[in-house]
């Protein structure tokens, strides 16, 4: 008797042999390992341990790996941060790795320094949605004001409706703006930043001693010396 149904027993043949190939092969092999997202860090330098006040320090930003291909570098922006809310620099796209930054003349004091990396055109989404935020906030109040003066049931049951709607509103457009803040990576140091020292170093017990008599046309010379505040130059002492 004839098979009513050879093509589907030739379908079903070909599924077995599938499935039996599919559980002899390697997993890596049927199920390819996802590549996961390159990890980006920052390292934020400055070019000395210490300033004085009204110098300019030199900060170097490091984006890690070292190796990132210029056509990534294209896609982020970076931004200098001074205590805030003043950005010392904005930097998008990034050109270069490392990156370097001159600051204003400093003041006196330990003044924090923050670098952050984002996504490029970030803040300008920041400012936009801030720009927004606050006209609805003031949108919010007035409507609040509203409130507090309608006697009417209905046209209260109406005002209560729309400031919910938009406290709604307010609270995810807040997320929004926490979200776009948070950075893709960053780094932090502190300037330390002193008056000028304009006390000279004090040198001590000098041999000879001044008015002592000798007899060696050529005496040992010696002297100790001390500057707490700048420290000696130990190549100047000749």
């Amino acid at each position: 008797m004839a098979d009513p149904h050879p093509a589907l027993r030739s379908l079903t043949g070909v599924l077995a042999f599938a499935l039996a190939w599919l559980q002899c092969v390697p997993p890596a092999f049927a199920h390819p390992p996802h590549k996961p997202p390159q990890q980006l860090s920052l390292e934020l330098t400055a070019d000395q341990p210490r300033y004085v006040v009204g110098e300019q320090a030199r900060l170097m930003v490091h984006l890690l790996p070292a190796d990132l291909a210029r056509k990534k570098l294209k896609h982020l922006e970076l931004v200098i941060r001074l205590p805030d809310p003043t950005i010392l620099a904005l930097i998008s796209p990034i050109k270069y790795n490392p990156t370097m930054v001159t600051s204003p003349p400093l003041e006196e004091g330990r003044i924090p320094v923050r670098a952050e990396l984002f996504e490029k055109g970030t803040q300008k989404k920041v400012e936009h949605e801030t720009k927004h935020l606050a006209k609805e906030e003031a949108k919010l109040a007035k409507l609040l004001d509203q409130l507090a003066r309608e006697t009417h049931p209905k046209k209260r049951r109406a005002l209560q409706k729309e400031i919910e709607r938009l406290q709604d509103t307010i609270a995810k457009q807040r997320a929004t703006i926490e979200r776009l803040r948070t950075p893709i990576a960053s780094a932090e140091l502190a300037l330390e930043v002193v008056p000028p020292d304009t006390t000279p170093p004090v040198i001590t017990d000098l041999t000879p001693a001044d008015g002592a008599v000798l007899n060696d046309p050529r005496p040992a010379i010696s002297a100790a010396y001390s500057d707490t505040e700048s420290g000696i130059d130990l190549a100047s002492v000749r």
